[in-house]
């Protein structure tokens, strides 16, 4: 994710930390249902809506369309790349 569109680096920090945040309970969420893929995905849902909520704090109205833009971006680029790999390409 981009740090262009936060004019502050208290921002900037804040951010950081949300993100970093979430990446340590995305990885405890993945050891702890290894195997269990429905609850996998479950928790990376709550872990990133909470993600979003937190930085969404952080922003005016403007700054919260563009981040919206840009994980609708990475949500699409995701499915593609899913759907690539069930195709077996």
């Amino acid at each position: 994710m981009p740090f262009l569109f936060f004019p502050s680096k208290e921002q900037k920090e804040k951010f950081g930390k949300i993100y970093f945040a979430s990446f340590d309970e995305a990885r405890k969420a993945f050891e702890q249902n290894r195997g269990d893929f429905q609850a996998l995905r479950e928790a990376r849902t709550r872990i990133n809506d909470k993600r979003d909520a937190d930085v969404k704090a952080l922003l005016n109205d403007e700054q919260k369309k563009l981040y919206d833009k840009i994980i609708a971006e990475q949500q699409e680029q995701m499915r593609k790349r899913v759907q690539e790999r069930g195709r077996g390409n």
